[in-house]
């Protein structure tokens, strides 16, 4: 899990990357967590999904931000 998402360091470059592909395919960030969430037969299990999910779209903003552009999709 990433610890501050809002924080763009090494760790929320590589936390991003690694969910921006399913397998070796680029994919947005919707469609990894969409993929992912029918795998969750937990509530914690949702939970965590969703903590991973909110991490991802705010270092997701963070890095856009920075770049002032959609480098994030």
């Amino acid at each position: 899990d990433l610890e501050a998402p809002q924080r763009v360091d090494e760790a929320a470059v590589v936390f991003l990357a690694d969910k921006l592909v399913l397998g070796a395919e680029p994919v947005t960030l919707e469609r990894r967590f969409g993929a992912s969430a029918a795998k969750c037969e937990t509530p914690e299990a949702m939970r965590a999904h969703g903590r991973r999910y909110a991490a991802a779209r705010q270092a997701a903003a963070a890095i856009n931000s920075i770049c002032e552009r959609e480098v994030v999709v």
